[in-house]
């Protein structure tokens, strides 16, 4: 203390600057992992592709000098594919100058440029792939700065490893003063890829003085090492693969494994060239989804079936690594059980009636040891004293059902079923109609000229559904019975029972038909320990969020789509967990509801022409319900740069905003409307044709209020539309826009027509 003290003020100022030098480098000023001569042959078989990010018509980032990412990108490939070869490793280019992969082409799009990168890759089957990025924060020039590598996000095992090692030699070497992230990425060039993935965003280009930094020869030269030293530290550790051995049925189509019950199911070997070979505690093994025994020898994991084996299709999962660490790619394997049926069981539901509807015969096909067969098993069916009107075709868990009636004249209707050794017979004696019961009635239902299977027909407490043929069978309704007919995504019908005939046609009128079956995810923001903005009275962002999903929810499902929440409860979700939220095959739309703006914003990935045109329908939408103006924008937020699907970030007046204020933003006729504008919005959306310019079903429609039998409005009322989708009236009997886009409503209440100015 003593003698800093005495030390003049300049010197002691010098002191500590030096000290801190030496103590944090500047960004890419050496590179400081000890050197190490590599092996020559570490790498000798290897396969690298390796993607210099953007290029041509795409030039990435560019900093505050004019450095293009694209170019940096490139030039850090070449460096590091010299590397790489000098080691014994193949290595594969997306690009070897400055163009786009699709350029002068029709098919020149940023996605399909993507496409064919990943393309190119997976028809290589590499043991890595690489994308070489440098990250960029849009309208900000600052000092953050830091390592981002990024694996496929569907892929903890190889992808995630290769990224903790290249992620641990970036970090270490290339001195960036923010702390470092390894993250899950569902970019493009991820999901698509076959081969374990990474994509590296090794500095922020924007960051002040980076732009100068990174056009030097020595920058990029040093960044390239720390990447091959990344490399080289993962593959060296081998890159392990589970495969089955041989198994005692042989395969079957697209490698499924076929079996017969009481076969044992196939050993796995781990196959590591080059490498350490299996770590016998990391093997799990699952089958249909739960744990399953299984016993290791040396580098073979034998599962141990449940036996005997049911008859059906089957997922053997195992997970594995090597002693290095690395783990081996995810083996999902398709088992298929193959039984012949010992027995067929047939029973008939309902007595077969003279002049009566066809009745369906359901016919159970089951294994010696009482499992029941795989759905696909081919029956064959003779009938005597009847004739089959449809079928057979799978029921589900092994039950075969066809529609049968009489011959004019039959006594008795006999039906043998055969399949391999299995045999069945039933006989059936043709009832005549009775004058003191009703027989049983038929329905029908389609969709145009096709079969609509899954439509509840409703009559007093009992209830049937359509099974594949569109068909089901009502046990004697009485007369006057009122019959209520449903399905999601079509307006349901009420109807009494016929009583001059025993077959009803259901022609079903879909409420919205491209809608029928669409996934939507739908993203309610914040949640948890994140309450999003609060209100001045205490209410939460994240509860009004929610709660405006679950209705649109509510309303989209009733239409027919297939809805999925990325939290349903009060509870956080990550934004990985978010995006994961989305199918494998992915979604029609990804749809993030938030409050908070002083009106509505909807951003959009850049370049996205599905987004950019769904949240211009979407805005109009809310922006009409709010009575605010309309923005959208380009945004990169992390579910729009991660989600397959078309992705919104929709930001609607926050609770100083919003027409009603903080209170009326908590009612729940609010919070309705609200994802009522938001559904005539995706409606809109995914009826109108998938190209820009082309316009949608338009917003015709004007505000409505609802009145009594005496003029007065209804307020706080529930208005059915088309007897499926629940609407409020506000305080003052007002609904937003109460139709579908494009069609004509029926409102129950039927209202007093007055239109509303705006």
């Amino acid at each position: 203390m003593r003698i800093l003290s005495s030390l003049p003020l300049g010197v002691l100022l010098a002191s500590i600057l030096l000290c801190g030098c030496a103590g944090r480098p500047r960004p890419y000023e050496r590179f400081l992992e000890p050197e190490t001569a590599p092996d020559p042959d570490a790498l000798r078989g290897r396969v690298v592709v390796l993607d210099a990010g953007h290029g041509g018509r795409y030039p990435g980032a560019i900093a505050s000098d004019g450095t293009k990412e694209a170019d940096v990108n490139l030039r850090v490939a070449l460096e590091l594919r010299r590397l790489l070869r000098e080691a014994g490793a193949t290595v594969i280019l997306t690009r070897e100058g400055d163009h786009d992969l699709l350029a002068g082409t029709e098919e020149a799009t940023l996605r399909n440029d993507l496409m064919a990168r990943v393309g190119l890759s997976n028809r290589a089957e590499p043991d890595l792939f690489l994308s070489l990025h440098h990250n960029s924060r849009p309208g900000k020039i600052g000092r953050f700065n830091r390592v981002e590598t990024y694996h496929r996000m569907a892929d903890d095992g190889p992808s995630r490893d290769a990224a903790a090692r290249i992620h641990q030699h970036l970090a270490a070497n290339l001195g960036l003063g923010d702390e470092p992230a390894l993250l899950a990425g569902n970019y493009l060039v991820l999901r698509k890829s076959r081969a374990p993935a990474v994509l590296g965003e090794a500095s922020y280009l924007t960051s002040r003085g980076m732009g100068r930094i990174l056009s030097s020869p020595r920058a990029q030269a040093l960044e390239a090492r720390a990447y091959f030293a990344g490399i080289l530290d993962y593959l060296s550790r081998g890159v392990p693969e589970l495969r089955p051995r041989d198994y005692a049925r042989g395969g079957g189509q697209d490698g499924t494994v076929v079996l017969a019950p009481g076969d044992p199911l196939p050993a796995i070997e781990l196959v590591d060239i080059f490498g350490p070979g299996l770590d016998p505690q990391s093997v799990s093994v699952e089958w249909d989804g739960l744990p399953l025994a299984h016993s290791v020898d040396g580098d073979v994991i034998h599962p141990l079936a449940p036996t005997p084996l049911s008859a059906g299709e089957h997922r053997l999962a195992l997970r594995a690594r090597n002693l290095g660490g690395n783990a081996a790619p995810l083996l999902n394997l398709d088992v298929q059980v193959i039984a012949e049926p010992a027995r067929l069981v047939l029973g008939l539901p309902f007595p077969i009636v003279r002049g009566g509807p066809p009745v369906p015969l359901e016919i159970a096909a089951q294994t010696a040891s009482g499992h029941s067969v795989a759905d696909g098993t081919v029956l064959l069916l003779e009938i005597e004293g009847g004739k089959i009107t449809a079928g057979p075709a799978p029921f589900g868990g092994g039950v075969y059902r066809a529609w049968i009636e009489p011959l004019r004249g039959a006594e008795l209707v006999s039906v043998t079923a055969s399949s391999g050794p299995g045999r069945g017979k039933l006989e059936a004696a043709v009832f005549e109609p009775s004058e003191d019961e009703a027989p049983p009635l038929m329905v029908r239902a389609r969709d145009g000229d096709r079969p609509l299977p899954g439509v509840w027909v409703r009559a007093g407490s009992r209830a049937v559904r359509t099974d594949l043929f569109g068909r089901a069978l009502l046990d004697a309704p009485r007369e006057g019975t009122g019959l209520s007919i449903e399905r999601a995504g079509y307006r349901p019908m009420r109807l009494s029972c016929p009583v001059d005939r025993n077959e009803l046609d259901l022609p079903m009128t879909a409420l919205v038909p491209n809608l029928t079956g669409a996934e939507i995810v739908l993203d309610p923001a914040a949640g948890g320990d994140d309450p999003g903005s609060i209100g001045r009275a205490g209410a939460r962002e994240a509860d009004v969020n929610l709660a405006v999903a679950r209705y649109l929810a509510d309303y989209l499902k009733r239409a027919g789509a297939a809805v999925r929440l990325t939290r349903d409860e009060w509870s956080a979700a990550s934004g990985v967990d978010r995006v994961r939220t989305e199918s494998p095959g992915g979604a029609r739309l990804f749809l993030t509801i938030r409050h908070g703006g002083p009106g509505v914003i909807v951003r959009h990935y850049p370049g996205s022409r599905n987004g950019k045109r769904a949240a211009g329908l979407i805005a109009e939408e809310a922006s009409a319900f709010s009575g605010s103006p309309a923005a959208l924008q380009d945004g990169a937020d992390f579910t729009l740069l991660m989600t397959a699907a078309p992705a919104l970030v929709v930001n609607l007046p926050g609770f100083a905003a919003a027409r009603e204020g903080e209170s009326g933003l908590l009612e729940p006729w609010f919070q309705r409307q609200e994802a009522w504008a938001l559904f005539r919005g995706i409606v809109r959306y995914v009826e109108s044709e998938e190209c820009e310019g082309i316009a949608s079903a338009p917003a015709e429609s004007g505000d409505r209020v609802f009145r009594d039998g005496e003029g007065a409005p209804l307020a706080n009322a529930l208005v059915t539309l088309d007897d499926s989708l629940p609407l409020q009236t506000s305080p003052r009997g007002v609904h937003f826009r109460p139709e579908i886009p494009g069609r004509a409503g029926v409102w129950d209440p039927e209202p007093d027509p007055v239109e509303l100015p705006r």
